[in-house]
């Protein structure tokens, strides 16, 4: 079906302007959130609400390099892998800089003590020295037993591949939106009011949709409360080629529990007399792309 029909790809150019830009907007997010990550951590020891605050932090982190992909108009594929890696690292560095300044002043570091320590990443020999000699050690126990060695390693390799791993997760799930080459700018996203019928079957709506896209729209039926689908157009006044999406929304219990959606079909390419008819024929409103 994806070689039968003409959707949006992604040009895949590599902008490294954006990329530098982008690459300094998360090295600032996990100067600060190292900081407070580790303070966080250091004032709730508990090693369950600990899972969530290290999930918390690659969450947010992955929300900031999203946020920067599209403030940053990239379009490159690895560079937007290579982003995520690097935010993981940077938050991962700067929350140990963190760390080892409490342990060397024993106190809860200032921000100002926490910036006069980031200068461990020009001796690495000696950073994984003092690492080691905390392993050795340990720093807290878990239900009267002393964590360290093995049994601190392995936590430290968790903590450390969560905080890695899900900016990445994130930036794989990023929806593609269509992106103007010619004016180096984001198509608008528009959405139509209507709820219309589930649709089960693309191989027939997709044709429809290329033979008459507008008459197709006016023979679907309304849909329920709890399933039902949605109609996004990803507009750009001055390009010949428009975008149609549809998102296919499902509540479990009938209304009354968790509302799961899956897009159906993602940017197939239409005209922009197709695209300007739909938007006359059906009210709709613009929103804003779907980056968080």
């Amino acid at each position: 079906m994806q070689n039968d029909y003409s959707y949006y790809q992604e040009s895949n150019q590599f902008n490294l302007r954006g990329i530098a830009l982008s690459g300094l907007i998360s090295l600032f997010a996990a100067l600060l959130l190292g900081y407070f990550y580790t303070i966080l951590t250091l004032l709730i020891p508990l090693i369950y609400v600990m899972v969530f605050i290290t999930i918390g932090l690659g969450f947010v982190m992955g929300l900031i390099v999203k946020f920067s992909i599209k403030l940053c108009h990239i379009r490159h594929q690895q560079s937007k892998l290579g982003l995520a890696i690097a935010s993981g690292l940077f938050a991962n560095y700067f929350q140990w800089a963190a760390f080892l300044a409490y342990v060397f002043l024993g106190s809860f570091p200032s921000f100002t003590d926490y910036l006069s320590h980031l200068g461990w990443i020009f001796s690495p020999k000696e950073f994984f020295m003092v690492i080691h000699e905390i392993n050795k050690s340990g720093m807290w126990s878990l239900f009267g037993v002393q964590v360290n060695g093995l049994l601190l390693a392995i936590i430290w390799i968790f903590e450390f591949a969560i905080i890695l791993a899900v900016p990445i997760l994130m930036v794989f799930q990023t929806t593609v939106y269509p992106y103007s080459e010619k004016l180096g700018k984001w198509y608008k996203k528009y959405t139509l009011f209507d709820d219309f019928e589930p649709i089960f079957s693309t191989q027939q709506m997709i044709p429809a949709l290329q033979t008459d896209a507008l008459s197709a729209i006016k023979n679907l039926q309304p849909g329920s409360g709890w399933r039902y689908s949605k109609i996004h157009i990803l507009y750009l006044e001055e390009e010949e080629n428009q975008y149609l999406s549809i998102e296919k929304f499902y509540i479990e219990n009938r209304g009354a529990g968790k509302k799961n959606q899956e897009m159906l079909i993602n940017n197939l390419s239409i005209d922009k007399r197709t695209a300007d008819l739909i938007m006359k024929n059906f009210k709709h409103k613009r929103e804003n792309f779907d980056v968080f």
